[in-house]
This record gives structure tokens, C-alpha cells and sequence, in this order.
């Protein structure tokens, strides 16, 4: 599962939070792009990745939450459709820079409020469905505009993702 979570928290994957122990710390959902390689042509074809540039971690977060609610559902196995909606660049408080192809689910929000009301703890309060492209390089305003255009002349925009996976968050 790599290196995504903070240095300081262990992980482990799980597919039900039935398999969570009770005093996990926090719970990390997601769903892995299983189309990777559209992924990857459509941020070369708009610009943002260079041909011998890879996507190393597609996946797009259901929740990030600092509390594990006792009652969280099954991780939910349905695939989900999601549709790359436009380019944006972030740069986190660390002031590390992010590039990320924001993507638009009613599915993947309706999860999320399911995860809020179910009792998680988020730091964003807004939920920004997305897939990391580039991590620690960004993309000027500029490159965005001619991306962001180049996006809307696709076709077909949509990109695949899997049933959900859980992590447990844990001290180390």
C-alpha cells in the first residue's frame, strides 16, 4: 500500500471494518483506479505529465479520519465511475505541491457524508474528490488553463475505481 499515510501511523489493509480492532486510532478508506493507464494518457494528452513521468499511486479518498467510529459499515465492494472534472495544483501546509485531477461522483460523496455521519473526524470539511497526479511538482496557472482545455475536448472522461479498502491508522 505504500508510504501515503503520515510517518508517524502504521498501516494495514483491511476490506471490512469488522477486521478494524476497536482501538484503531483512526480509519483511512479509498479506492484504487483500476484504469490506470487512461489515467496516466489523459494527464499526458493535457499537458501535466511528461512521457517519461508515472502516476505511482492512483487512488481516490473516501475519508481520512482521525477517529475510528465503532460503528462503520463494510467497506462498500460496488466499482465506482467518476468523472475527471478539471486539473488543479494544492500545496499542502508543509508547503509541498501537489497536482491532482479533481473527479465528480454523487457515489463517492454520498460515502463520504456516510463516513461524517457515521462519526469520522475529517481536517478538510469539504469533501474534494480527487486522484494525485504529481506530488511535489505543480503546475502554473497558465499550464492549468491550456489542461484544463485540453481536458474538455476528451471524450470520454471517466475513470474507473475499485470497491473500497480500509487502513487502520496506528501508532508506531
Amino acid at each position: 500500500m505504500g508510504n501515503r499515510l503520515d510517518s508517524k501511523l502504521g498501516q494495514q489493509t483491511f476490506t471490512t471494518s469488522d477486521e478494524l480492532p476497536q482501538d484503531a486510532l483512526g480509519l483511512y478508506a479509498f479506492r484504487q483506479v483500476i484504469n490506470p493507464g487512461k489515467l496516466m494518457l489523459m494527464a499526458r494528452f493535457c499537458g501535466v505529465l511528461k512521457s517519461n513521468e508515472y502516476i505511482d499511486d492512483g487512488h481516490v479518498t473516501a475519508v481520512f479520519s482521525k477517529k475510528q467510529p465503532v460503528d462503520t459499515a463494510v467497506a462498500d465492494p460496488a466499482l465506482v465511475t467518476a468523472h475527471a472534472s478539471h486539473w488543479e495544483s494544492w500545496v499542502n501546509v508543509e508547503g509541498k505541491a501537489f497536482t491532482v485531477l479533481r473527479v465528480a461522483s454523487t457515489y463517492l460523496e454520498m460515502r463520504y457524508k456516510y463516513f461524517m455521519d457515521a462519526g469520522c473526524i475529517s481536517d478538510h470539511p469539504v469533501y474534494q474528490p480527487h486522484v494525485t497526479v504529481l506530488s511535489g511538482t505543480s503546475v502554473n496557472s497558465a499550464q492549468l488553463r491550456v489542461a484544463n482545455h485540453a481536458l474538455s475536448l476528451l471524450g470520454d472522461r471517466d475513470i474507473r475505481l475499485s470497491g473500497e479498502l480500509f487502513n487502520e491508522l496506528v501508532a508506531r
